[in-house]
Order: structure tokens, then C-alpha cells, then sequence
């Protein structure tokens, strides 16, 4: 009984003393936390905007880099870090962080909200607040405030076109990228005289400035970042060509030399200078998706080439499918391939993904059915959510669209189609093709005489500016147009 009586109060003064030692602790880390308030608050939680406080309605995003600068905090327990926008239709803001002692720095992003009104350019603050918790305590450590603007991207211009002027001593040009504001145009144009190719160089058009041919004799481009600032293209130098990544400019100056062209396949570039396209080993066979940020940085990815890559890590293209008796290449998106419609055309089609909205939320594309006497292409578009189908081609004409691209929102998909007079320019618009021309004639725009549109192959951001290659006297030109404000 004496032993019993002992044990049990043995027990009551162990869990007493445990919730002391709880309760203890709590307290201790509270006081810390008090002196930690009550002292200069920017030496124990650094918060800073990385670059301007500018986000844009195209989907910029602004990183605010959150540190915690006296590593005794993060013994306190974790220390949650939220933001707040004073207009979420202007720019909203990422999921709160939690900096602890393993994690004692960590990034809230703040992305620009997307419209359709022109609205001009609109301010709005980012709040960031800091604050150690543990119940039933909540210090705030650390308060700032942001003062942020959001570019407008819906353009007051007029529904137009412009046949983009052709550098000299060129019979055929090629545009091979546009920045997502839509105001400058890159591409490269050759002389062709049926039988080689005798001379050709890169080029940039811009709104303001028109067109400006550089990089020299037997320059290429071959992409454009968003952003309009870099390019992937080539040089001739010393009877070698010379591929990497250029500043889009008047200069055309390398940034980078990329590896052996049998190495890597370059087609897109990203504002941050990551390349993507297809990888190979010198003299072996099929190459891999891939991301290059550098000589010694290079990321196989899904896939066998990237033709569509964007700031988020999402990406498309196509795998080849070398063991398939029917079809040689399937269409891809973010690691994995597309599966194609119910009753599909033919039993194996081939496929490549061309573009895509933001985040992926619609990929488009082609599908080339040579089986089965159906030879001919059809543009597709996809959704995770109706997956793949085709879109309405032209009447009157072959079975030969192609989606070559996508707005932002998945509102405006463009590309060719053919109708009983040849090759269209198309853009979707709700699912329904239009011909480009048609289009902007119902505005008042004017078709150069002699001059026909025949695809599009690129659109801004928005949706509103389309590039693309028209006909004209046998030789081959670059247009720029803008489509009407869409409600």
C-alpha cells in the first residue's frame, strides 16, 4: 500500500513537473520573443523587393525575399510571414511562408492580375507582415509595405496591319518570335534562288523603331524571350557558325556560346536566359528534351524535343516513338504524353504540341494523320479537363490546319487553315475559325494588293497582336497585325 501510494505520488509530481517545464519553456520563448519585438525590427527580419515593383497584366511576377537576419529566432519556433494585396484585380500574392530553423529564408511572390479593359497602368500596395506564434502568444516581428504598379497590356491601337519591310538583297522572311507586349518582332530572311541559300540575316522590328537588320552577313534568329531583350540565333565568324544566346539589339552581342549544334537544339529562351529545346551526345542518335542555363547545366526533361517553355517549368513538344510501327511522335506537355481524342482520326496519328496558355491550361497544336488515305493536318487544342480534340477547320478546302499558337488566357488560338482559294491565316476565336483577312476587313483594314496571309505563327501575350508570313510576287514576308479589343 505504502509502495502504491508512493507510485502514484511519484506520477503526480512527473506530469506536474513535465507541464511545468511546458509551460516554462513557453514563457522563455516568449520573453525572447518580446525583446526580439522590442528591438530593432530590420536586424531580425530583412524584407526586400528583388528588382522594381512592377508586375504587369501579361502575368509578371515580382519576388519578395523574406530572411531571417538573427538565427536565434528560428529557435522560437516558426515564424509565419503572410501578404497581402490592397487590389487582388491588380496583383495577387502566394501562399504565406513559414521560415523555421531549417528554413530561414524563403520568397512571396506577387503576380499581376490580367484584364480586358484599358484601364492604363494601376498602383496598388503589397503589405508583408512577420510574426512568431505559439499559442496563445502572437508577436509581430517585422511590418512592411510595398508600394507596387501593374502595367496595362490591353492596347488602344486600331485593328491594322503591317507588311513588316524586308532587309535587302532578301526574297524571303521569317518571323521567329514575338515579345508577349507584341511590340517587337524578331526573325531572319534568306535569298533563295531555288537552289541554296546565298545570303541571309537576322533582323528586329519594333514599334518604335521599325525595322533594323544585324548580326552581319549569314545571321540567323531563331527565338525571342518575352521580354524582348534576348535572342537565340547565329553568326558566321572565321567560316564557322557560332550558335547562343544574343542580346536582341542593334549589337547582336553574344551572351553565351551555346555547345555543338549537334548537341543541343535551341527553341525557346525564357527571360532569365534558360534554353530549351533538344539534347543529344555528339554522333548519337535520338536526342531528350532539355533545359541549358549554361555550358556545365544541362536538365533532361520528358520527351524528345521542347517547342513551347515558359517561367512556371511548364513545357511541350513531342516524343518520337521509334518502337511504334504506326506512328513516330505523340504530342507532350509537362512530362507526359497526350492522349488523343475518342475515334480519332486514324489509329496512328502523329502529333506535336506547338504552344500553350498560361500554366497550360490549353495546349494546342497539330495532328498529322498520313494513314489510312486521311492524309492531311489538323489542329488540336486540349484541356486537362476535356482533353484532346480537333479544331473546325475552313470549308472548301484540304484537311491541312495547324494551331501554331495561343493567348495567354486560351482565348485566342491562331495559326492555318486552307478554303477553296489556298492557304489562310486562321485565328480560333470561341473554337470558330475565321480567316485572318476577313477578320480585319470587317474593321476597315486594307490587304496590300497581291498580298495574302497565309499562317500565323506567333501572338502577344494578349492575343491581340498575331505574327506571321504572308505571299506576295513569289516571295515570302513577315506581317504584323492587331486584332480588334476583344470584350
Amino acid at each position: 500500500m505504502c509502495n502504491s501510494s508512493y507510485s502514484s505520488l511519484h506520477e503526480r509530481l512527473r506530469v506536474g513537473s513535465t507541464r511545468l517545464s511546458v509551460r516554462c519553456a513557453t514563457w522563455l520563448a516568449f520573453v525572447f520573443a518580446l525583446l526580439a519585438s522590442a528591438s530593432d525590427a530590420h536586424a531580425q527580419v530583412d524584407v526586400a523587393v528583388q528588382g522594381e515593383s512592377v508586375t504587369s497584366e501579361q502575368g509578371g511576377v515580382v519576388e519578395i525575399r523574406v530572411t531571417l537576419q538573427a538565427p536565434w529566432l528560428a529557435w522560437l519556433g516558426p515564424i509565419e510571414v503572410t501578404a497581402e494585396s490592397s487590389n487582388a484585380a491588380e496583383g495577387t500574392v502566394s501562399a504565406p511562408l513559414r521560415l523555421d530553423q531549417t528554413t530561414r529564408s524563403g520568397v512571396l511572390r506577387v503576380t499581376g492580375a490580367n484584364d480586358r479593359e484599358i484601364d492604363g497602368d494601376v498602383a496598388y500596395r503589397v503589405d508583408v507582415v512577420a510574426r512568431w506564434k505559439r499559442r496563445p502568444f502572437s508577436i509581430t516581428l517585422r511590418r512592411a509595405s510595398f508600394p507596387f504598379v501593374n502595367r496595362d497590356d490591353e492596347r488602344d491601337e486600331p485593328a491594322q496591319l503591317e507588311a513588316l519591310p524586308m532587309p535587302p538583297a532578301c526574297n524571303r522572311s521569317y518571323p521567329t518570335g514575338v515579345s508577349a507586349d507584341g511590340a517587337t518582332v524578331l526573325g531572319y530572311c534568306v535569298y533563295d534562288d531555288g537552289y541554296d541559300i546565298r545570303y541571309a540575316t537576322a533582323w528586329r522590328w519594333t514599334v518604335a523603331g521599325g525595322l533594323v537588320a544585324f548580326g552581319g552577313d549569314m545571321s540567323e534568329a531563331y527565338a525571342l524571350s518575352p521580354n524582348g531583350q534576348l535572342a537565340l540565333g547565329s553568326v558566321l565568324r572565321d567560316h564557322v557558325r557560332v550558335y547562343g544566346l544574343f542580346r536582341a539589339d542593334q549589337s547582336f552581342e553574344p551572351i553565351e556560346v551555346a555547345p555543338p549544334w549537334e548537341s543541343i537544339a535551341a527553341r525557346v529562351v525564357l527571360d532569365d536566359g534558360s534554353v530549351w529545346g533538344s539534347c543529344r551526345e555528339p554522333g548519337s542518335g535520338e536526342g531528350t528534351s532539355c533545359r541549358w542555363t549554361g555550358p556545365d547545366a544541362v536538365t533532361a526533361l520528358f520527351g524528345s524535343e521542347v517547342n513551347a517553355a515558359d517561367a512556371g517549368g511548364h513545357y511541350g513538344g513531342l516524343l518520337h516513338l521509334p518502337l511504334d510501327p504506326g506512328a513516330e511522335y505523340q504530342a507532350t506537355f509537362d512530362g507526359a504524353a497526350l492522349p488523343f481524342p475518342a475515334g480519332a482520326i486514324c489509329p496512328a496519328c502523329e502529333a506535336e504540341t506547338r504552344a500553350f496558355s498560361e500554366s497550360g491550361a490549353t495546349v494546342v497544336g497539330v495532328v498529322h494523320a498520313p494513314q489510312l488515305g486521311h492524309e492531311g493536318d489538323y489542329g488540336f487544342v486540349y484541356s486537362a479537363d476535356e482533353g484532346m480534340s480537333y479544331l473546325e477547320d475552313l470549308e472548301g478546302g484540304l484537311a491541312l490546319s495547324q494551331a501554331s499558337t495561343v493567348s495567354r488566357d486560351g482565348q485566342v488560338i491562331a495559326g492555318s487553315g486552307y478554303d477553296e482559294e489556298g492557304a489562310q491565316a486562321v485565328v480560333w476565336l470561341e473554337r470558330a475559325p475565321l480567316v485572318l483577312a476577313d477578320v480585319l476587313a470587317e474593321h476597315a483594314v486594307s490587304i496590300p494588293p497581291g498580298y495574302a496571309l497565309r499562317r500565323v505563327v506567333y501572338t502577344s501575350a494578349d492575343g491581340r497582336v498575331l505574327v506571321g508570313q504572308g505571299a506576295r510576287g513569289g516571295n515570302v514576308e513577315a506581317f504584323r497585325a492587331v486584332l480588334p479589343n476583344v470584350p
